[in-house]
């Protein structure tokens, strides 16, 4: 689906591009069964009407082409956008798209953000978009002690390792312990795509 300039004018100068907006790798965890969901919160800060474009996109590029995989089929998806005034300890949750499976153990929960109002904890926001390590509170001053982990598909179809989910944690021995058993999970899924998964811990 062709993006208007003027949209993609507005990305730049929100410093976004429009390929890594489209969140394939998260949406495959969600197909396979492994997220209960996704939140897609890049979209808030534009204006109303480039929201809705790329929401559109995002629909026809990604959502529904993963609805007519077979290998998919025995999820049942869906998705709604937060309309109401809710939040994160971080982030500002109102216009972000929610996508979830509805055959997940932790579906009602995720259908119940749609009526909430108020604050998330850290825990919760980890528990419905399978982040094995919560957030705690981060000052200014903590930050730089955050590591990024990410997961990149790999092979030799690939000309470079492809960024495919990313979450933040603080390193300690407990928390990088849970972050290789999450992955460990997460590798094993993936070969049904054949994909294969490498693990990536770097400073923020």
């Amino acid at each position: 689906q062709h993006i208007p300039q003027h949209v993609l004018e507005e990305l730049r100068a929100e410093g976004l591009q429009i390929e890594s907006m489209r969140f394939f790798g998260e949406v495959l965890f969600l197909c396979l069964g492994l997220k209960p969901a996704v939140f897609v919160c890049e979209f808030n800060c534009l204006h109303i009407d480039t929201r809705r474009i790329l929401i559109a996109n995002f629909v026809q590029e990604v959502w529904l082409p993963s609805q007519e995989s077979t290998e998919f089929a025995r999820h049942n998806l869906s998705f709604y956008i937060i309309d109401n005034e809710l939040q994160t300890p971080s982030f500002d949750l109102q216009g972000t798209l929610v996508l979830y499976n509805v055959n997940h153990s932790l579906a009602a929960q995720v259908i119940a953000f749609r009526s909430h109002a108020g604050v998330l904890t850290e825990g919760q926001v980890a528990e419905v978009l399978d982040i094995p390590v919560p957030l705690p509170d981060v000052t200014l001053e903590m930050s730089d002690k955050l590591v990024e982990v990410g997961y990149f598909a790999t092979g030799p179809s690939l000309h470079e390792p492809t960024l495919l989910a990313c979450y933040g944690v603080f390193p300690t021995e407990e928390n990088l312990k849970r972050v290789h058993e999450h992955f460990r999970r997460y590798k094993a899924a993936a070969t049904v795509c054949f994909i294969n998964l490498s693990l990536r811990v770097s400073s923020s």
